[in-house]
């Protein structure tokens, strides 16, 4: 199972990790094992995930920081982490 930041985050996350590219808030997608129950919901909370929303089992959210992300990593019922990408209209 995986355990750690490093092992749920994508690519583009990890990157971004290692070359400390993080500054001020952090707007991240989690896929969960299942949807969040409520008490999954204040476990996020109490680690400082912001929800945003939560569609099946996919939700959307804000971090303060690195720190705070590898915090909710930990987390048994998160099983991917992907940062948001900026949406540029044409």
């Amino acid at each position: 199972m995986k355990t750690s930041l490093e092992q749920k985050l994508n690519a583009r996350g990890r990157y971004q990790l290692e070359h400390n590219e993080f500054d001020g808030d952090i707007e991240v997608l989690i896929g969960t094992k299942k949807q969040l129950s409520p008490k999954e919901e204040e476990e996020l909370k109490t680690k400082g995930y912001r929800l945003r929303f939560a569609v099946g089992n996919v939700i959307s959210g804000v971090v303060s920081d690195a720190e705070t992300l590898a915090e909710v990593a930990v987390l048994p019922f998160v099983r991917k982490i992907e940062l948001s990408m900026p949406m540029y209209t044409e």
